[in-house]
């Protein structure tokens, strides 16, 4: 069954499809994506709250962003060096240094106040940064489409690191159907595993190609292991990705 009526995304036929494809897990998954195409958002079970684990990461390289361009410079050579390793390997060590340079949590929390994310709480701990799926759009929708709070530079070069991504972590809204051709991702994923066998495992991203420009985010708790995480933020992006094309 489709999900489009009229060119726009059938919130209710969606939702079927990703309790469908998620099963007895559904509960522990929230979904959002934002369709360039109609300017529609889609949630599902959007006020579940979760750790965002690496996902954080991006928001972290534009708090340090703003942070020199606020004081009249922009990225330095060592802070790209320290970027690269964090978006594109998610190196934890380069996070916390970048971290400690763009200002911390407070820091953190003005560019995602600026961006209207209402849900977010920057932790001193960075991983242990509380988030939800909506939030997170946003993020990326500022990315992949403008907003005046960032600059055009910087959002090309932190969507560059996202869209280079080690393969092995590019599960998620990062995986793409076999054989489909001339379709860009820029992703950045997380796990965790917070509490004993409960693992947080989050992708956010953005999807565009031959009939679809969406940003997207996924978010799950409660799994077993970070391969049952995987596997099952996977299926809710292979959702999206089938829903959100025209």
């Amino acid at each position: 069954m489709s999900s489009r009526s009229g060119g726009r995304v059938d919130a209710s036929i969606l939702a079927r499809a990703m309790d469908a494809a998620l099963g007895t897990r559904a509960a522990d998954v929230s979904a959002a994506a934002y369709d360039r195409s109609t300017g529609a958002t889609f949630s599902y079970h959007p006020t579940l709250t979760n750790i965002c684990a690496s996902i954080v990461k991006v928001l972290i390289l534009a708090s340090v962003a703003h942070t020199r361009r606020v004081a009249g410079g922009s990225l330095t050579a060592t802070d790209r060096d320290l970027a690269e390793d964090m978006i594109t390997e998610s190196d934890n060590n380069a996070a916390t240094e970048l971290y400690r340079r763009g200002g911390g949590a407070p820091a953190a929390q003005r560019v995602a106040n600026a961006l209207g994310m209402k849900n977010t709480r920057p932790n001193v701990r960075w991983g242990l940064t509380t988030t939800t799926a909506t939030d997170q759009v946003l993020l990326v929708r500022a990315l992949a489409y403008g907003h005046p709070f960032l600059q055009a530079a910087d959002r090309a070069y932190i969507f560059d690191l996202m869209g280079r991504v080690d393969p092995g972590q590019s599960f998620g809204i990062g995986t793409l159907p076999q054989g489909v051709k001339g379709v860009k991702v820029q992703v950045k994923n997380g796990w965790l595993p917070y509490n004993p066998g409960l693992w947080h495992d989050n992708s956010i991203g953005h999807v565009q190609g031959p009939g679809r420009d969406y940003a997207a985010a996924i978010l799950s708790t409660r799994n077993a292991s970070d391969a049952a995480g995987r596997a099952l933020i996977t299926k809710a992006a292979a959702v999206l990705y089938t829903h959100l094309g025209h």
